[in-house]
């Protein structure tokens, strides 16, 4: 069965540009309408702010003629270092879909860049070529991807590109299954979307909506496209209690708090999400009490941690295992890019990887909660096999690079405990000179870190191992540089 958005009654939707997504126009002949289109550029729908701080346009390779991109206002933040206050600042995202290669022009509005002197294409593992042209930015992509373009190293005036494969349309009704889709267009909703057991919810490209979206209680049901959830008051997506649930190709923009949160849930793969948050609490993704989770291809810019996983609070309880965070890069303007362990009582976190990662950015003033990769364990948890893998790491403003610890933190906590074990950091590397001294640090002689593995790490291009070349008096982990306190245990290091 399939709805439009006029026969949602329980949505209670209020919407306008309810058109049908068709992407050919009314006056294109026959042969046209069947030659596949290679370039999609939806339009921001009023009264969704625009931003101006960069004029973008874009055309295939083999088209002479340019197509401007429409750029969505938000903003991100920075904290205070002296009172904890937000602070701040505007920002552009742009997007679109393509096949095949694109150009893309980039010039930075004089007001915001009198000059420009410096640009970076970010995540730097992925190369980007690029050229300058007087002030113009020149790119060509081939595939889809995620970028942010810094200009004199201003790292909030960005412009953040999320480029997608070109979209297909809603999909295929199939016998006793519901297709509910969004069209390119502004829409609010008047109270959080419930998405049912069995249901496909298609977000359409241009398509911009004001709400909230929740799987409770559902099974094999999907919210996909390349449409933007905005300013949601509460998760802008939920799963809770649920099984088989697939999120794909949403942009999350300007939620007051947190982005997604998955709870006592299974079999729930999320890929190609972008999120940008800037309020309090802002985190990408929450994760509690979980089993068999994939996210993968996520950019995440958030006002919290970018990934936590948690045990028992708000209302899930029980252990985690079988999670997997692979090829994404994440930015933590607050808090951690990767965090693993919290709350729970007497619990375990298990087999969790990261692989394929890049961390842009950590800005934490609070040293009990910086760690571009961390991890805490406390209330008598246990977690064990965890697996950083092929992190790249940028430099980053404020932070440090690992924080694993088992500890008692009276603000979340009721009590100390538990142990971190058969943890591998493998190929990670990290290039900057702004990191904290990190940290490994057990509790007591019942509440250990235990059996970690240092693989291939590289800081600043130097490889940290026991046979480097070093004073024999000197630890190897002095060149992270690191503090391995008591209580840690089996730490090994090698090539």
């Amino acid at each position: 069965m399939a709805r439009s958005l006029k026969s949602l009654g329980r949505a209670a939707v209020a919407a306008l540009s309810l058109v049908s997504f068709i992407p050919i126009t009314a006056n294109a002949t026959a042969a046209e309408s069947q030659k596949p289109r290679s370039l999609l550029v939806p339009s921001v729908p009023s009264p969704i702010a625009q931003s101006n701080n960069y004029i973008v346009n874009v055309r295939t390779d083999n088209d002479t003629q340019w197509q401007p991109v429409e750029l969505y206002w938000t903003r991100v933040m920075v904290a205070n270092v002296t009172t904890g206050a937000a602070i701040y600042h505007n920002s552009s995202v742009g997007t679109f879909d393509f096949d095949g290669i694109v150009n893309i022009s980039i010039e930075p509005s004089r007001d915001t860049f009198p000059s420009v002197d410096s640009v970076r294409i970010r995540p730097l593992s992925y190369n980007i070529p690029w050229k300058l042209d007087g002030r113009t930015i020149l790119l060509t992509i081939s595939k889809p991807t995620n970028l942010v373009v810094e200009v004199n190293g201003d790292v909030f005036q960005v412009l953040h590109l999320f480029l997608n494969k070109m979209d297909t349309g809603a999909p295929h009704h199939e016998k006793n299954k519901t297709v509910t889709s969004f069209s390119p267009g502004y829409h609010k909703l008047n109270e959080t979307y419930k998405i049912s057991s069995g249901e496909t919810v298609y977000l359409a490209p241009g398509a911009v909506i004001q709400g909230s979206f929740v799987f409770l209680h559902a099974e094999e049901a999907r919210l996909i496209g390349h449409g933007i959830i905005y300013g949601s008051t509460l998760n802008a997506v939920n799963v809770s209690f649920s099984n088989n649930i697939v999120v794909d190709g949403p942009t999350v923009l300007s939620p007051l708090h947190a982005s997604v949160g998955v709870g006592s849930s299974r079999n729930v793969l999320v890929r190609n999400l972008r999120v940008i948050s800037s309020g309090q609490w802002g985190d990408g993704i929450d994760t509690w009490c979980s089993h068999n989770i994939i996210y993968e291809k996520l950019f995440m810019r958030t006002a919290d941690d970018c990934l936590a996983f948690y045990l028992s609070s708000s209302g899930y309880s029980g252990n985690s295992q079988n999670i997997t965070v692979r090829d994404s890069a994440v930015w933590a303007d607050v808090a951690h890019p990767l965090n693993v362990g919290g709350f729970g009582g007497n619990e375990t976190m298990s087999d969790v990887t990261f692989d394929n990662i890049d961390i842009l950015d950590q800005h934490e003033p609070q040293i009990y909660y910086q760690g571009c990769m961390a991890m805490s364990t406390s209330n008598g948890n246990i977690v064990k096999n965890v697996l950083f893998s092929n992190i790249n790491v940028e430099s980053f403003r404020l932070g440090m690079l690992f924080s694993f610890k088992v500890a008692y933190n009276p603000k979340y906590d009721s009590y100390a405990g538990g142990t971190l074990s058969n943890i591998t950091v493998r190929n990670v590397e990290y290039n900057g000179s702004d990191s904290n001294l990190s940290i490994l640090s057990g509790f007591d002689k019942d509440s250990q870190i235990e059996f970690v593995s240092f693989e291939g790490l590289k800081v600043n291009g130097k490889l940290i191992w026991s046979g480097m070349e070093k004073a024999p008096w000197y630890a190897v982990s002095d060149y992270v540089p690191a503090w391995v306190g008591a209580h840690v245990v089996n730490v090994t290091w090698s090539q």
